[in-house]
This record gives C-alpha cells, sequence and structure tokens, in this order.
C-alpha cells in the first residue's frame, strides 16, 4: 500500500480537527493532564468525537481503495459482502457525524453542530478525493512505491 494512502486521509483528519478546535463551538478536553493514576481518559470530549467519525470514514474508503488495488484488483461490486460491508460502515459513520446529539448518552459523543460537522465532512471528502486522485495517477504511470521512497 502506497504511503499517500494514510498520510493524504490523515492529513484530512488532521484538517478537520484543526479547523473544528478552531471554532467557538469546540471546548477543550477539561482535564488536560490525564493519567491512570488520575482515573484514565475522558473519551467524552469534542476531539475524540470528531476523530472518532472522521477515521470510521477514512477506514471505510481506504478498505475500498486497497480492494480496488494490486494485488486484488477486483471489481468491488462483484463481492457483494464487501460492498455491503463498506456501505454500511459509510452509513453508520455519516449518522454518528450528524446525530452526534441524539447518540450522546449511548456512544459518548460530545454534540457537534450539524453546520460545523458538515465542513469537516467537505474537508474529509476533499483529502479522500485528493487520495483516489493520487491513486489514480500511480495507477496509471505504473509508479513503484519502494523506489519512490526508497531510492536516492
Amino acid at each position: 500500500m502506497f504511503w499517500g494512502n494514510l498520510l493524504i486521509p490523515f492529513a484530512g483528519v488532521l484538517g478537520c480537527w484543526f479547523y473544528y478546535s478552531n471554532t467557538t463551538e469546540y471546548q477543550p478536553n477539561p482535564r488536560p493532564r490525564v493519567s491512570i493514576a488520575d482515573g484514565g481518559f475522558n473519551p467524552k470530549n469534542y476531539s475524540t468525537t470528531l476523530i472518532f467519525i472522521c477515521v470510521l470514514i477514512v477506514t471505510a474508503v481506504n478498505g475500498f481503495i486497497v480492494y480496488r488495488s494490486k494485488p486484488w484488483k477486483e471489481r468491488f461490486f462483484r463481492n457483494y459482502l464487501f460492498t455491503l460491508l463498506i456501505v454500511a460502515n459509510l452509513t453508520v459513520a455519516l449518522v454518528f457525524a450528524f446525530m452526534t446529539l441524539e447518540l450522546g448518552e449511548v456512544m459518548q459523543f460530545q454534540p457537534i453542530s450539524r453546520g460545523y460537522m458538515g465542513i469537516c465532512m467537505g474537508i474529509l471528502f476533499g483529502s479522500l478525493l485528493l487520495n483516489y486522485a493520487y491513486n489514480l495517477i500511480v495507477s496509471h504511470f505504473k509508479l513503484d512505491h519502494s523506489k519512490i521512497i526508497l531510492e536516492k
């Protein structure tokens, strides 16, 4: 798997977090210093909610990209179970994204407004489109990842 499949989408995740952390709605973790002795990690905060949802989407899209690249190179719609799982993962992630208020108690989400979440999803899907374009370029020119990174 090419490094771009990891770096480009997670740059989008970081972009979402940097955008959202500079909004008026964002509140930093109320427990900035967290350790096991202090009671462990506080999962119910804005950063955790946003990053969890973004990583769900990135994982599903990367699964699709890896499946359609070497060594498999299969049409994704021929593998019905795989297609169903990818669609289900994306559906659940988008439901989580836009229903953080309603799912707050069950999933320990902090409520993120739909407007801010929509902008974050735009940033994330922009990075995923860039990742897809990167994969098309790599496929078109038949680039060898080990030579790109390791040769001097």
